[in-house]
């Protein structure tokens, strides 16, 4: 069968992606960045842009061949879109926004929902179509205006180029919704396939700059834009057997008084050692402006201070204790009095490597 210009190009996107996709899980699970919701995305895109790319090798009578823009669009795209939104939101919060997230499920339910509706039907009533065009361009919209909110938040303090390249390629993504929506409402006016094109390759340089600013550099998936204060780790004698002050590249704070640090300390110190016995841990600790977030490994437990703490943040507490060597976890654990230098020294690379945009202070 002959292709056109057209089914080249895609197919040409559609290998670009799948090497993108690729690189882009490897990278991120051989530097222990598990961006499993993320990559939960991309996998969605890669089977959306699969079956976009092959439909020309299919019968022209067969079921992909005539509904594949329904599922791609309406189904794996869709997914993708709910999956980056709930990426960047964990970026900036703890948990997702209910009232927002509600929202975002509502129009991905409504998507998926109609276009298995006009998978099951031999004729597409415009109405329907239209309310699955509607589904599809908002959840994009929403889901690439929220992160560009929040990368834009963070570029504004640190100023990074891999945060500008991040925010170039998330605000590429909300202009592909203008012919989007141009070509779907008013098809009409006979060049909405050139529009869908526009788009297309709006898509494609988006997806080219995110992902590859990602596989450059995997640790700006964890991007801590919030102020960070004091690391610690306790064992269960309740002893303070490491601690360090830290903050955030890229953004000044003004540094808590040594004795509030030393106040806190000592009483996480003394509820930690009441507690052994009722084999009680600690979770999380908040106050008006800071958050303390705890973590634990066996008898070992990792504290961190923080401000307004996102899921990453409690994510890279969880790592710092996961990536040290097991011998160090059992010096730590029989140790009653502290840890030599050199222990320290060991702790303090793993800490940045859980941690890779910290300063120590």
């Amino acid at each position: 069968m002959a292709l056109d210009l057209g089914d080249i190009i895609l197919l040409g996107i559609w290998a670009i992606f799948i090497i993108l996709a690729v690189l882009f899980i490897y990278r991120t699970t051989t530097k222990n960045r598990e961006a499993n919701i993320l990559s939960l995305g991309v996998i969605f895109g890669t089977i959306g842009i699969s079956f976009a790319a092959y439909r020309p090798f299919f019968p022209k009578e067969s079921f992909v061949y005539s509904n594949y823009w329904i599922i791609s669009n309406g189904i794996f795209y869709l997914l993708m879109y709910f999956f980056i939104y709930i990426h960047f939101s964990l970026a900036d919060r703890a948990a997702p926004s209910i009232p927002l997230t509600v929202v975002l499920a509502g129009l991905l339910g409504l998507g998926i929902g109609t276009s298995i509706t006009l998978l099951s039907l031999a004729e597409h009533p415009s109405q329907l179509i239209m309310i699955n065009d509607f589904s599809h361009d908002s959840l994009k919209f929403l889901s690439f205006l929220y992160a560009t909110i929040v990368v834009w938040k963070t570029w504004k303090v640190t100023e990074e180029r891999n945060g500008l390249i991040e925010l170039l390629s998330l605000i590429i993504f909300l202009i592909t919704v203008i012919p989007a929506i141009i070509g779907n409402y008013f098809k009409g006016i006979g060049i909405s396939g050139e529009l869908f094109m526009i788009g297309d390759i709006l898509s494609f340089i988006g997806i080219v700059l995110l992902t590859s600013n990602y596989i450059i550099n995997p640790d700006y998936l964890y991007r801590i834009p919030k102020p960070l204060y004091q690391v610690a780790l306790f064992n269960t004698t309740g002893l303070t057997i490491y601690s360090k002050a830290v903050k955030s590249k890229g953004i000044d704070i003004e540094k808590i008084p040594t004795q509030v640090i030393s106040a806190i300390i000592t009483a996480v110190s003394a509820i930690m050692k009441e507690g052994i016995s009722e084999n009680t841990r600690l979770l999380r600790v908040e106050a008006t402006n800071h958050t303390l977030l705890f973590s634990d490994r066996g008898d070992i437990t990792a504290m961190i201070l923080c401000e307004r703490p996102t899921y990453f943040i409690k994510k890279s507490l969880d790592h710092f204790l996961k990536f040290m060597p097991n011998d160090i976890i059992e010096k730590l654990e029989k140790s009653v009095t502290g840890i030599d230098d050199e222990t320290v020294a060991q702790i303090d690379k793993i800490l940045v490597k859980a941690y890779p945009y910290i300063d120590f202070i």
